[in-house]
């Protein structure tokens, strides 16, 4: 009976047409709207009134704020919503979400180099102190001390503010005598004051090396700006124990190291030495200083690789076509053969090039002062004749003085003044200009080539035996060299002729990297 009566009402149904709509009969009472709005347009319709609109209800319209739909719009609106026009709202407030209370966000951190570079330019701008001038350094320092001079007690003018000497007259004269206004004449009355005066301006301050000087200058006078934020300006010379420490402390929350904080250790003390004043503990005490430093921020040293044999073979390989590329070449090769420094390199003159100096087809290099030999000792390092035509550093060095035009001058001073420079001659090496590519005359302000120049020119190699950068610097020449000739077996004496070296220093040069050589200390072991 249940199925009969199922497919009656199923036929019925599918035979209506499409058009026909079943309605619902009508409930016997209406729902109460939700919520009694005076505003009619916002409330619910009744549930008849809406199931007639339901098919004919027109899109919302939305003018930002309040989304109005009904039957107030205009009947050219009318037709079904799509799916990406904005849903109608509802017009009963929806629950209100629970907002979760963020906690407050942490101020921004800065770098404490960062911290300190203001903290420093606070504390001068209230002491008044406005229009001063700074450098670049990762401490923060002042690039001139005269503004402090009203600050300062007049007792400690000196000692405090005297600026390093650049040059003096006679280091000037690069070893050729003494200035024609300083040789006394037959009117010359003596004076002890005058003397000593003489005596600590022209002879005192070449204790240390000119660059030397400059950094202990500037690392005073950074020095001298933390005493000046700390209100211990009076207290500046001769410096405490407890002043000292911390301005070690505040440069290492610079992120300053070992090496960086021991210089501007013997910055200070140099500077209470050179006034006689005492110093802020003993020897021993800031040793240990120091040591503590290194065992806390110690890092190891980026170790530099070494040209070997096989690439300064690949460098004398690479074709010579400019005169750019010939200076480079000869530039890296001696520096590599002879195991010269940077410094060394760039000080070599035009006479300094000695053909057959003690033998035949010896050529020598004089090296008038090195960073080991201050008093200028000299030393002569050799390069002989290969037995490949093409590996010859003589044959291409004759090439250089031929493209450049160089030559030894008639008047010469290198035998009258051999620890000086000639500037007769000029420099060896030297920068080239742009539009004619030949080296600058001498006497010119670009004439001599700097450490950069010598570090692009072994770059420039490096590259063209394709090899890249990383890991080779100017370093890199006097390191293959020694490295070379200690994988060779040669005695460690005859280093000193060659390099320099009078001490076991060379052993920080050399870079074993052989297998054989690795493995000799194995073999020993006969297993």
């Amino acid at each position: 009976m249940i199925t009969y009566t199922f497919i009656i009402v199923s036929r019925t149904i599918c035979s209506m047409p499409r058009d026909t709509v079943i309605r619902r009969p009508p409930r016997s009472a209406p729902r109460p709207p939700l919520i009694t709005d005076p505003n009619p347009t916002l409330s619910h319709p009744p549930p008849r009134e809406r199931r007639a609109r339901r098919h004919s209800r027109p899109p919302p319209i939305t003018d930002g704020q309040l989304v109005l739909a009904g039957p107030s719009l205009p009947p050219t609106a009318v037709g079904r919503p799509s799916s990406s026009s904005p849903r109608r709202p509802r017009t009963c407030s929806p629950p209100r979400k629970r907002q979760k209370i963020k906690p407050p966000a942490p101020p921004a951190r800065t770098s404490s180099v960062d911290a300190i570079h203001h903290a420093y330019r606070q504390a001068t701008t209230r002491l008044g102190l406005r229009d001063l001038s700074w450098t670049h350094a990762r401490h923060p320092t002042l690039s001139c001390l005269e503004p402090l001079r009203p600050l300062v007690h007049p007792s400690l003018h000196a000692a405090v503010l005297t600026a390093p000497v650049d040059s003096t007259l006679l280091e000037l004269q690069d070893c050729t005598g003494i200035p024609a206004h300083l040789i006394p004449d037959a009117r010359y009355e003596l004076s002890a004051f005058e003397d000593a005066t003489n005596f600590d301006n022209l002879i005192a301050p070449s204790a240390h090396a000119r660059q030397t000087r400059l950094s202990y200058g500037a690392l005073w006078r950074s020095f001298v700006t933390y005493t000046l934020v700390r209100n211990s300006l009076h207290l500046v010379i001769p410096a405490s124990a407890e002043l000292v420490k911390g301005y070690l402390w505040t440069l290492f929350l610079c992120g300053l190291r070992h090496g960086s904080i021991l210089l501007h250790l013997y910055a200070i003390i140099d500077r209470h030495r050179r006034f006689q004043y005492a110093l802020p503990a003993s020897q021993r005490e800031m040793a240990n200083w120091l040591e503590a430093f290194a065992r806390i921020s110690s890092v190891p040293k980026q170790d530099k690789l070494p040209l070997r044999a096989e690439h300064l073979r690949a460098i004398l390989s690479i074709p010579r076509t400019s005169v750019t590329s010939v200076r480079n070449i000869l530039i890296v090769a001696l520096g590599t053969v002879c195991a010269l420094r940077p410094s060394e390199i760039t000080e070599l003159d035009v006479c300094d090039v000695l053909f057959n100096f003690d033998a035949p087809d010896v050529m020598a290099l004089c090296i008038k002062r090195r960073k080991n030999d201050q008093r200028r000792g000299g030393l002569w390092p050799r390069i002989g004749r290969p037995q490949n035509p093409l590996f010859d550093v003589q044959s291409l060095m004759l090439r250089w003085m031929q493209l450049a035009d160089l030559h030894i001058a008639n008047t010469c001073s290198k035998r009258r003044h051999p620890r000086s420079a000639c500037q007769d001659c000029g420099r060896l090496f030297s920068r080239l200009q742009g539009k004619t590519g030949q080296p600058y005359p001498p006497g010119h302000k670009l004439h001599g080539i700097t450490k950069n120049t010598v570090k692009d020119a072994l770059h420039f190699c490096v590259n063209a035996i394709g090899l890249t950068t990383t890991g080779f610097s100017s370093v890199s020449m006097r390191r293959g060299g020694l490295t070379t000739a200690f994988e060779g077996g040669v005695p460690s004496d005859l280093y000193e002729l060659q390099s320099g070296h009078r001490s076991d220093a060379w052993k920080g040069y050399v870079r074993a990297g052989k297998v054989p050589q690795l493995l000799r200390f194995y073999q020993s072991f006969q297993l």
